[in-house]
């Protein structure tokens, strides 16, 4: 996919992004829990979205063990970038990223 290809699917998903963070907020208010499944890669996102899950969340925990940082540390800005990039574009179901995942500027 060319570049220009690129920039007009991430255009299409800004001018999505407010009724996506409505739709999420509404998940909340359902007679129903909204259970959030925890994923840490595109791969484990694409077998927890054809369960049906309503939503995804990104926990610290499982993206700093996948990648071989130990929780303590913070991970650097563009490694969690990426990873939550890649998740948001695997699904189109609202993903969560836990406060957890701090981010570090350094390299």
């Amino acid at each position: 996919m060319d570049t220009n290809s690129q920039r007009a699917i991430m255009a299409r998903r800004n001018k999505l992004q407010p009724a996506h963070a409505e739709h999420f907020k509404m998940l909340h208010y359902r007679r129903k829990p909204l259970v959030l499944y925890n994923v840490w890669d595109p791969g484990s996102t694409q077998i927890v979205d054809r369960v049906g899950s309503a939503a995804i969340a990104v926990h610290a925990m499982s993206v700093a063990a996948f990648n071989g940082v130990d929780i303590g540390e913070s991970l650097v800005f563009r490694l969690a970038e990426s990873v939550v990039s890649h998740i948001g574009r695997t699904v189109y179901v609202p993903v969560s990223v836990g406060p957890g995942l701090r981010f570090n500027r350094q390299p």
